[in-house]
């Protein structure tokens, strides 16, 4: 009985050192040259969302940039565990960086003064753009939409009324006369913008007087306004003008805003981050990091002193990636 007992704890011990053994075993201490099985990622993906984008990003440096071990001995004994461990310590770093109202404060005193040359530069262009209104110099009135004839040919015109304001004489204008349903907004800054429905016009001498332009429509699509009267077109339709050239007197006049860089009209267009990075860049400070970024590499740089060859795989290895993307394109 004596025995029965006796072994009977020792196979209890054996079950129960077996599970501990089992349970401390990580299924993710496996060499990143080599891919998981599918049940350890989908198990892992349960347990944390993340662990999605983190094995696709390991899978897709192994499989093309660290393909042989022996080209990278550096990494042959680097496991997922690892790596797993420094990306979730990194993005844990983020969540703080971006809580952490002292990182805000040097972020301020690096980049501050970049946001106020942005600020006064936007104001002065702002300005730029009221001292180059056309409708300043000159005031343009649709008067009648029609068509002619010659030898068979039917083409389509919009003749205008040009009246120069203040006494100022017009020595060139060009530009297009675009009819827009209501529904439609003319943005005058917006960058490539293609319309339809529109006529082209020039004019190039000298007047002060009024006088009336007329603007080929030169693919047709007027005829739906031809010999229609302008009161009646405007019930469905505005008449908009982007003028492209202008000479009043002795000063060229820039009313297509051809010195604003286009980073800045998309700024004051409203579409701002990414135009704003990029003017501040361009024409501020080259070096400048707006506040996501300023987080991201404060992060990765607390990353690299803690997990320095974990650092080193993604770092270097998406630097080697993104460069092979380039020459497929190619």
């Amino acid at each position: 009985m004596k025995n029965l007992n006796s072994n009977s704890r020792h196979l209890n011990f054996l079950i129960f050192i077996s599970i501990i053994f089992f349970s401390c075993k990580n299924d993710l201490k496996v060499s990143v040259f080599e891919p998981l099985p599918n049940e350890v990622v989908l198990k892992h993906i349960q347990q944390d969302s993340l662990f999605n984008d983190f094995y696709k990003n390991v899978r897709k440096l192994s499989d093309s940039v660290f393909i042989s071990k022996s080209n990278f001995p550096q990494f042959s004994s680097l496991q997922y565990y690892e790596l797993y461990n420094s990306q979730k310590e990194y993005n844990e770093n983020v969540k703080k960086l971006f809580t952490d109202q002292n990182v805000r404060k040097k972020w301020l005193e690096f980049f501050g003064r970049d946001l106020e040359k942005l600020k006064s530069d936007s104001l002065k262009f702002l300005n730029y753009i009221k001292e180059n209104d056309y409708r300043k110099f000159v005031d343009i009135e649709p008067l009648k939409v029609y068509k002619i004839q010659p030898l068979g040919q039917v083409h389509y015109f919009i003749d205008l009324s040009i009246k120069p304001k203040n006494g100022l004489g017009i020595r060139k204008l060009m530009g297009n006369v675009y009819i827009l349903p209501k529904s439609e907004i003319f943005d005058s800054l917006k960058i490539n913008s293609i319309f339809y429905n529109e006529a082209f016009f020039s004019f190039t001498g000298y007047e002060k007087n009024k006088f009336i332009l007329s603007a080929r429509n030169s693919n047709g699509d007027f005829y739906r306004f031809s010999d229609i009267p302008v009161e009646v077109i405007s019930q469905e339709y505005n008449f908009h003008f982007k003028i492209t050239d202008l000479v009043v007197d002795d000063k060229f006049i820039d009313p297509s805003f051809k010195n604003i860089p286009n980073s800045m009209k998309e700024i004051l267009r409203g579409e701002y981050e990414f135009y704003r990075i990029n003017y501040i860049k361009d024409y501020i400070n080259g070096n400048f990091k707006n506040y996501n970024q300023f987080i991201y590499d404060s992060a990765s740089h607390i990353d690299k002193l803690r997990f320095p060859l974990e650092h080193q795989f993604f770092n270097e290895g998406f630097k080697i990636y993104y460069k092979l993307e380039e020459k497929i394109d190619e």
